[in-house]
């Protein structure tokens, strides 16, 4: 159970160490803000004993382990003046710590021994230490190439192995990778955008992970299982709105970061790679929506079904308009 007192206890001390590395002006507490916010999450992972979970957890320990193995390394760098190598090292601990591509072979396999309540932990908690880093690496340094590296490789990476696979923690997997393309596109703004993303996508996210998890849906083949028509809905608009498709919450988010982008860059190369992976990354979204609605219509589905949870998930996926535009002016 996802309330048990250890995750609460163990959940505590992450959003803890998340305001550890929000809140310190030096690298030192904010390496100890991220070993903190590693020591949480292992017990969270490990709360379900078995061979998966453990396999999971040993992988992201790992992973972990070397990103900060990468920023120690960056201070003694920094501790010999050799001073461009340290926003190198630095972006890439942190880049491998939030599983951006190419740097992101453990991501979806992690994910895939893990609950969907922890996944969606991985997939949206776990990048905001990492994504509030970069921001200041990037104001003392001029290392965007690097970020335009990782940004790129992270949109494509993720539009294209979604398509083969058939596993729905895999799908969402490399989709939070394509999304990490964007979140580093609004890393590269002035402005605050990659809050305003990474907030929009985890609500996003919510009701997907909410049916797949009430469900315990784990393959495409699966999706039959939605019993009935207010779960078909939000699921549906769910997946459409994450893959950007007008005029859903998830569309209207893509649209305010490529107005700025084209304010921010001269070269359209990298816009042109988003857009671009935005349509492979819809393409598998609509596959498993197709195959979904060409099963669905073998079941009987209860029409009388209501939840106003569900409801305010799906009114937030509609009414993504109204919501970018409050963002937009505060």
């Amino acid at each position: 159970m996802f309330f048990h007192p250890v995750n609460i206890l163990f959940m505590g001390t992450l959003i803890f160490s998340l305001c550890l590395i929000f809140s310190m002006n030096t690298w030192v507490m904010v390496w100890l803000g991220l070993e903190l916010n590693l020591l949480s999450f292992i017990p969270i992972m490990l709360k379900k004993n078995n061979k998966y979970n453990v396999e999971a957890g040993l992988k992201y320990f790992l992973i972990q382990s070397l990103g900060s193995m990468y920023l120690l390394m960056s201070f003694i760098f920094g501790f010999l003046m050799f001073s461009k190598g340290v926003s190198f090292f630095i972006l890439v601990a942190l880049f491998m710590k939030m599983g951006a591509a190419p740097t992101h072979s453990w991501f979806p396999s992690v994910i895939e021994g893990l609950t969907w309540p922890h996944a969606f932990v991985l997939m949206t908690l776990q990048k905001l230490g990492p994504l509030s880093l970069i921001p200041f690496v990037l104001m003392n340094s001029s290392s965007f190439y690097i970020v335009y590296f990782y940004l790129v490789s992270s949109a494509l990476v993720g539009a294209v192995m979604g398509l083969n696979q058939s596993s729905l923690r895999k799908i969402l997997a490399f989709s939070s990778i394509n999304h990490t393309g964007w979140m580093l596109a609004c890393c590269c703004l002035t402005k605050l955008y990659w809050i305003i993303y990474i907030l929009v996508y985890s609500l996003i996210l919510v009701p997907i992970i909410l049916v797949l998890y009430k469900l315990q849906l784990f393959f495409i083949n699966h999706v039959f299982k939605i019993p009935n028509f207010f779960f078909n809905i939000m699921f549906s608009v769910s997946f459409m709105s994450l893959g950007g498709l007008p005029p859903f919450t998830g569309f209207m988010l893509k649209l305010l970061v490529v107005k700025e982008l084209i304010n921010f860059m001269t070269n359209y190369f990298i816009l042109f790679i988003l857009l671009f992976s935005s349509f492979f990354s819809l393409f598998y979204y609509f596959r498993l929506m197709l195959y979904y609605f060409m099963l669905s219509f073998t079941n009987s589905i209860n029409f009388f079904f209501f939840n106003k949870f569900s409801f305010f998930l799906v009114m937030l996926n509609v009414s993504g308009i109204f919501i970018l535009v409050f963002f937009y002016f505060i």
